[in-house]
């Protein structure tokens, strides 16, 4: 925080310096006039053999250097670019709170003058548009389910294809065609079929239970959808070869340029 603050501006006191801190710090975190010398100091021994220091026989406080930044901090143009295009990707979660998680994020880890000024001029602009932008049902169990996941715990929940009470570990999430699916080991199954997905917008009264939390030492997700169209898939089956014929010349060039599928592969003369 001192960095940020000297690397934009000269402090006229210390006293204006200790409170230019601590309105950056939580109330359970505000510091001393004690802790802003000895902070200081240490920031002077980092600074110093970069040729740059705070000088200390003077009433106000600045880096000699101007505009230098120890941690580089502050937000060019490449900078902002940069957080639009993180922001646009968001907008995929925009229907759960993992959007607003990423920008108290940001707020965080920038000065956040220069975050809220930033996003009030960002917030609005769209120029990258994603599949899972629409409000899909199930999104907001998107949080939940990633901490789960992240904490390796057990999840249980509804399901509305039969109502049945599921208990899974949940190993990772999917999207596909606009819609979110959790891959999960289901501990009510056996052998191949105990790994199951499940469609968020199915899912309800979804909440982590006690349990263990079991690995399929066998499971890959890298590998869970190598062989399908889309989502679904029976894994106990042997993939099928098929090879496929296209009269049509630019539908020919299509799915040259457009796989089907990633095992497919070009066999000249019209067939893939």
């Amino acid at each position: 925080i001192l960095d940020q603050i000297l690397s934009k501006q000269t402090v006229g006191s210390r006293n204006e310096l200790l409170k230019l801190v601590n309105n950056r710090l939580d109330n359970e975190y505000q510091i001393s006039v004690y802790t802003l010398d000895k902070d200081l100091d240490a920031l002077r021994a980092e600074i110093e053999p970069n040729g740059v220091t705070i000088p200390k026989n003077e009433k106000k406080y600045y880096y000699s250097q101007e505009g230098y930044s120890h941690y580089n901090q502050q937000l060019n143009d490449e900078d902002k670019v940069m957080f639009l295009v993180a922001q646009n990707i968001f907008q995929v979660f925009k229907n759960s709170k993992l959007k607003e998680r990423f920008r108290d994020l940001i707020m965080k880890v920038i000065d956040k003058k220069g975050a809220k000024k930033m996003w009030e001029e960002i917030g609005t602009l769209s120029f990258i548009q994603l599949e899972g932008r629409l409000n899909v049902p199930g999104t907001a169990l998107l949080p939940d389910l990633i901490q789960a996941i992240f904490d390796k715990t057990r999840v249980s929940f509804k399901y509305k294809k039969d109502g049945k009470k599921r208990m899974v570990s949940p190993y990772f999430l999917q999207q596909n065609a606009q819609h979110w699916y959790l891959i999960a080991y289901d501990h009510d199954k056996k052998g191949e079929e105990a790994i199951r997905v499940y469609a968020l917008n199915k899912m309800s009264e979804v909440n982590t239970s006690p349990g263990e939390y079991y690995k399929d030492p066998s499971f890959r997700p890298d590998e869970y959808f190598r062989h399908s169209l889309g989502i679904w898939h029976q894994h106990h089956e042997q993939p099928v070869k098929v090879e496929i014929e296209i009269l049509d010349e630019s539908w020919y060039e299509r799915l040259q340029q457009s796989k089907l599928h990633p095992t497919q592969k070009d066999l000249g003369n019209h067939r893939i």
